[in-house]
């Protein structure tokens, strides 16, 4: 890779070009521009829909992004790959792109650290190659924490021959690599120690930049759950699997997992401290860029983000749109504010969530405008009222409805259908008589259970007749007397 050169600047003899070059020269190299992107699950698919037409789009769309915004640096934070032994297609598109970075004449260096999805061995397989063609690549932390500066900090020179540029490439980090350890003092102690720990490792990783190179620009990568308020900032969707945990050994904290489980499911499964904090980051780092979280969004001041997953891996992201951020920033003047700008990513293929009785879904079916290439991918959720049954097929109709309002080519995929029966609330907005109501479940016999189902099933307000309690209940007899015996030759 080469450094950007002004358009104009060439070896010419008359003085004043060169003069007129060389300012030139010295007001370009004051601005630096790196690109921020991660979590591209290379892999993926939206439930059985394959992912990689919009990945292969994606990619190609972000090589002539940094060729025509002229990026300097591309930082890449984490999850490249969804599975940590990738098919050999994701990794034939990983290794594309990079060879196409190779022919970017603007760009210095590409930073690429890995995410809880990747494999940090087979990440780091080809570093040293790769390092031919200034491209740097952090796996996972060593365990020895005399070797995280040397692994870890990415000196970027600039025109001039100095370092402008320091990315501290951070990448998913597990307890284990910084000590964290569960004791007696559960949850509170445990937060407590992640975030010395991560404090440290942040402080430290500045402080020798510092030192190693005076007056360069600092930023750094991060791979982590990382909220202002967890309970008030998390919502679902955010990221496929969770981290920062830890096994739960005491009874206390074992109390306290069961007391969470009332709290929605995005919030329990953030992990066992459920996040961390902003100021875990080190105020020498003029930006942060995170991977992770699958939403864009900034997290408690607007030089730390997350980009964001460039394509939608479920359908909880159907928005917000995809984004990849641009950052520029005067690399000899600090005080100079950054100037952060968002780069919306294109839609190659749209996804819908709709949810309805089946006359409604099929309404919405032949009313559906997807505006991208690729054919949309819809979400069903039929309501069933009291007296419909569970289980009934509706893909065929479905299907059979958007072929004959889509061209071919566009007719949309039915990625998912799942049916509930609908609530009381709903079934009386719509005129409907109200759904019975049934005492706490932990208050029901599994004679109740049988008889609520019998009425739904069979439409009525009268309980199921005498022999038939009577036979279910002899059934569910001969099924606990089963379980016993089976579990007493255990």
């Amino acid at each position: 890779m080469n450094p950007r050169l002004p358009l104009c600047f060439s070896p010419l003899s008359d003085i004043s070009s060169r003069i007129f070059n060389n300012i030139l020269w010295e007001i370009w190299r004051e601005r630096v521009r790196f690109l921020h992107t991660s979590d591209w699950h290379l892999g993926v698919s939206l439930n059985q829909i394959d992912c990689q037409p919009e990945q292969e789009r994606f990619l190609k769309w972000l090589v002539d992004t940094l060729t025509e915004r002229e990026i300097d640096v591309l930082v890449i934070a984490g999850d490249i790959f969804h599975y940590s032994n990738p098919s050999n297609a994701a990794r034939k598109l990983y290794f594309e792109f990079l060879r196409d970075c190779t022919a970017i004449e603007t760009l210095r260096s590409v930073v690429v650290v890995g995410g809880n999805h990747d494999s940090a061995s087979g990440l780091e397989a080809p570093r040293e190659l790769l390092q031919l063609f200034d491209m740097h690549v952090v796996g996972a932390l060593a365990y020895d924490e005399t070797q995280w500066a040397d692994q870890c900090l990415v000196p970027i020179t600039g025109a001039s021959g100095e370092v402008e540029l320091v990315v501290a490439a951070v990448p998913y980090v597990q307890e284990k690599h910084l000590g964290v350890r569960m004791g007696d003092g559960g949850q509170t102690e445990l937060r407590a120690q992640y975030t010395a720990a991560f404090q440290k490792l942040y402080s430290d990783l500045a402080g020798e930049a510092e030192a190693r190179w005076p007056g360069a620009q600092l930023i750094a990568t991060g791979h982590m759950t990382v909220y202002e308020n967890a309970k008030k900032d998390a919502q679902k969707g955010d990221f496929h699997s969770a981290i920062h945990r830890t096994q739960v050994r005491d009874a206390a904290q074992l109390a306290q997992e069961v007391a969470d489980a009332q709290a929605p499911e995005y919030l329990r499964t953030v992990g066992t401290i459920e996040a961390m904090g902003p100021k875990i980051f080190d105020p020498r780092f003029r930006y942060i860029a995170l991977g992770h979280i699958h939403r864009p969004f900034p997290v408690g001041a607007r030089h730390i983000r997350y980009s964001g997953t460039p394509i939608a891996t479920s359908v909880d992201e159907r928005a917000p749109s995809r984004q990849v951020i641009l950052v520029e920033f005067d690399a000899e003047d600090p005080a100079n504010p950054l100037d952060i700008q968002p780069i919306s990513v294109p839609c190659w293929r749209e996804v819908f969530k709709l949810e309805g009785n089946r006359s409604e879904l099929s309404e919405a079916l032949r009313g559906l405008k997807a505006e991208a290439d690729a054919p949309a991918a819809v979400f069903l959720t039929v309501l069933l009222e009291q007296s419909d049954i569970v289980g009934v097929s509706h893909l065929d109709h479905f299907q059979k409805i958007l072929k004959e309002n889509h061209p071919s080519g566009r007719v949309p995929i039915i990625a998912e259908i799942t049916q509930r029966f609908a609530t009381r609330a709903e079934l009386q907005a719509d005129g409907g008589e109200p759904m019975p109501t049934l005492a706490p479940i932990e208050e029901l016999t599994m004679s109740d259970v049988f008889a609520a189902l019998y009425q739904q099933k069979n439409g009525t307000d009268q309980p199921p007749p005498p022999r038939l309690l009577e036979k279910f209940s002899e059934v569910h007899q001969l099924f606990l007397d089963s379980d016993e015996s089976t579990q007493g030759e255990q």
